[in-house]
């Protein structure tokens, strides 16, 4: 009976020894995965997303204006200045309250201590461009988006977000 018991009680100690192993196994496996920097290639793909993405909903944005502004969202603001128009918002001409506004949304998101990205977001009304930003020297990740404009030409709005 006696070895029968210590027979029993080392399979158990070898057992122990294996669950033991696999754990400390799964731990380094975890921490090196948590370590592991993304891949450039989910980096440049996740960051144009965001480009893109922060634009689509910028556009759709309500401006803080009143009077003859009041309810525009920014992409009826940027169709209606379309680069010299004489359009004004609050006696504010028109493209004064877009770069206003849009400064602050940009410092308030992707220029914040959040994500700290530099970036230079910019409008082309065909010859009148506005730019926000610092532009990037090295590469970058931007996703243009064209909008129609009230005259039959096209604006390009266009974020660039620069890779450190």
């Amino acid at each position: 009976m006696k070895k029968f018991k210590k027979k029993s009680q080392s399979e158990i100690m070898g057992l122990a020894i294996i669950v033991i192993l696999i754990v400390i196994g799964f731990t380094f496996m975890l921490k090196f995965m948590a370590q592991s920097k993304p891949k450039d290639y989910k980096l440049s793909y996740s960051t144009s997303q965001m480009t893109s993405n922060f634009i689509q909903t910028l556009l759709k944005t309500t401006s803080k204006q009143t009077n003859n502004c009041e309810g525009m969202d920014y992409a009826e603001l940027i169709t209606t200045f379309d680069g010299d128009s004489g359009f004004e918002c609050d006696a504010t001409p028109t493209n004064e309250v877009i770069e206003d506004e849009i400064t602050a949304i940009l410092e308030n998101t992707v220029g914040s201590n959040l994500l700290k990205h530099t970036y230079y977001f910019s409008i082309d009304w065909s010859g009148t461009d506005m730019g926000i930003g610092t532009e990037c020297e090295g590469s970058k990740a931007s996703s243009p988006f064209t909008l129609p404009s009230s005259t039959g030409t096209t604006i390009e709005i266009k974020l660039d977000i620069c890779k450190d």
